[in-house]
C-alpha cells in the first residue's frame, strides 16, 4: 500500500481536533444566547422604569389637577438620569373614553443596546402609557 493512501485512511481515522471543531460551532450560539438574555433583561428593567415613572405623572396630575403638565413631567424625570432624559420623550394629551374625560400621559424611551449585532437592530422603543381622570 502507498504511503499517501495510509496517511489520507489515518487521517480520516483521527479525530484530533474534534473538539474544536464542536466549541467553533456551539461558541456563537452560547454567546448569542446569554448577551440575548442579558439584553433583554436590560430592556425589561428599563420597561418597568418606565412604566413606574409614567404611573408618577399620571399620579402627580390626578393631586394637582390635569393642567398642572410641568409637575408632571418633573415627577416622571425624577426617576431617570441626565444620560437617559436624553432618549425620553414625554407627551400628554386630552381623550374622551365613554364620556369621561382623561388626560393621557405618556412616557417613550429609546433603549439602545450594549451590543450590537448589526446596525439595524440598535435598539428600541419602550412605550408606557397611563390615564388620570380630568376633575371639572
Amino acid at each position: 500500500m502507498s504511503r499517501p493512501a495510509s496517511f489520507l485512511r489515518r487521517l480520516a481515522n483521527s479525530d484530533a481536533g474534534a473538539t474544536a471543531l464542536e466549541f467553533a460551532i456551539v461558541c456563537p450560539l452560547i454567546f448569542a444566547f446569554t448577551f440575548g438574555t442579558f439584553e433583554t433583561g436590560r430592556a425589561l428593567y428599563q420597561r418597568n422604569k418606565i412604566a413606574a415613572a409614567c404611573s408618577d405623572g399620571a399620579r402627580m396630575l390626578e393631586i394637582k389637577g390635569a393642567d398642572d403638565e410641568d409637575d408632571a413631567e418633573a415627577a416622571i424625570e425624577a426617576r431617570f438620569n441626565s444620560k437617559e432624559l436624553e432618549n425620553l420623550t414625554v407627551s400628554f394629551t386630552e381623550e374622551n373614553i365613554d364620556g369621561v374625560n382623561f388626560k393621557k400621559v405618556e412616557v417613550s424611551y429609546d433603549h439602545d443596546f450594549l451590543i450590537k449585532f448589526h446596525n439595524a437592530y440598535s435598539g428600541v422603543t419602550l412605550i408606557a402609557t397611563r390615564y388620570a381622570p380630568m376633575m371639572s
